[in-house]
């Protein structure tokens, strides 16, 4: 009994200390000018610092109680209300397009390719057309010299899709790997109790950095209750 006495009390007062952090983030938030919003004091606010300071979307729901017994709390409910209302936010949608650029790339490549390859087996018997009337006039000279020409721009642009194909394999191995180091962190963080760790702010780091994925704004939420 004495245990479980204890383990409340630790909750409560963690609870407690959660909340008073965050009522001091959303005054610095609400407060124009202020440079720095304590979000790290409190693994509540470090999990809500997107929602309540990034780039997303937030609804705050404040609940209260028309009871007398609860007049503080209702007071104290309000005046958090008042300051999150004046917290601005302006979600931009991120969008990801390295990846669809080179897809898009590569199929207007083969496109043109296959186009090229049409011409020149258009110009191969219009050569042969011409050499067998003609023989080595300058009508099939002219053909052999377009011929030849055709058949540089096909090699130029083979290579170019070659290295748009190779480009495009090495962001989704590097997009793997930084997925596959971010559910590592998760997992260690699940074990540690659900505080982030170094490795975890490091992965997501650089998954928001090099992954320019379509993805729209998120949207998160707090609310205060008495």
């Amino acid at each position: 009994a004495a245990k479980a006495g204890d383990d409340q009390w630790r909750e409560t007062t963690s609870i407690n200390t959660s909340l008073l952090v965050l009522g001091t983030c959303i005054s610095a938030l609400a407060e124009r000018g202020r440079s720095h919003v304590p979000f790290r004091d409190s693994a509540l606010t470090r999990m809500l610092q997107d929602s309540l300071g990034g780039n997303a979307l937030t609804t705050v729901l404040a609940t209260v109680s028309p009871a007398a017994v609860n007049a503080d709390e209702t007071v104290q409910t309000l005046k958090f209300a008042d300051r999150a209302r004046n917290v601005m936010q302006h979600a931009v949608a991120n969008e990801m397009v390295v990846e669809d650029s080179l897809v898009g790339q590569r199929k207007r490549f083969q496109a043109h390719i296959a186009r090229l390859t049409q011409q020149i087996a258009l110009l191969k018997t219009s050569a042969r057309a011409s050499a067998a009337q003609l023989g080595d006039g300058e009508a099939d000279a002219a053909l052999q010299a377009r011929l030849r020409s055709l058949l540089g721009e096909n090699t130029e642009l083979r290579q170019e899709l070659r290295s748009a194909q190779d480009e495009l394999r090495q962001e989704r191995e590097r997009r793997a790997q930084l997925e596959g180091a971010v559910t590592d962190a998760l997992r260690s963080a699940g074990e540690n109790g659900g505080a982030l760790t170094p490795e975890l702010r490091d992965a997501l780091t650089a998954l928001a950095a090099g992954r320019p994925a379509t993805a729209g704004p998120t949207a998160g939420g707090g609310g205060a209750g008495g």
